[in-house]
């Protein structure tokens, strides 16, 4: 694992675990919204913080990292929701489509685990120089507008699997 991908993990686990007390489950009409899309794993298991007190903090080594890099990255003190592994942390009411696109990470984070997502994740950001151009978050907004445009349901799990080749 890279120095990135594991501060990225520390980052993630740390926050998760700061915000879990806090959180609470979806509510059982969101859970059955979204039964056609998401395992019932992970409906049973993301918790919701909204309304949370942001900024959420930078990760170690977020500035150095824009200085050396040059890269596009997203600055978490902006953001209107991030997800930490079960763990969605949202600034305001978390609208639908954007509870979609934070579920989709909450998969992918079961399927990879914290720290080969973060690995993953920071990768992306250093191949492609862009926010929209990480594989994963490309995923995520590529089902969430699939999501918008309805058409019938979505095996979001399935999605996940093929596009990182996890059999």
């Amino acid at each position: 694992m890279s120095a990135l991908g594991y501060l990225a993990a520390r980052y993630i686990q740390y926050q998760r675990d700061k915000w879990h007390g806090r959180a609470k489950p979806l509510l059982e009409e969101t859970r059955k919204r979204l039964s056609d899309h998401f395992a019932a794993e992970d409906l049973s298991r993301v918790r919701i913080v909204e309304h949370a007190r942001l900024p959420i903090p930078n990760p170690p080594g977020y500035l150095q990292l824009l200085k050396l890099s040059r890269l596009a990255l997203p600055d978490p003190m902006q953001v209107a929701a991030i997800t930490f592994d079960d763990v969605v942390v949202a600034r305001g009411e978390i609208w639908e489509s954007l509870l979609f696109h934070e579920m989709v990470h909450v998969t992918q984070f079961r399927l990879l685990g914290v720290r080969r997502f973060a690995e993953q994740y920071m990768r992306g950001f250093v191949a492609t120089r862009s926010y929209e151009g990480i594989p994963l978050e490309f995923c995520a907004f590529t089902l969430e507008d699939r999501f918008l445009r309805g058409g019938g349901p979505l095996d979001v799990e399935a999605e996940v699997r093929r596009r990182f080749d996890l059999s």
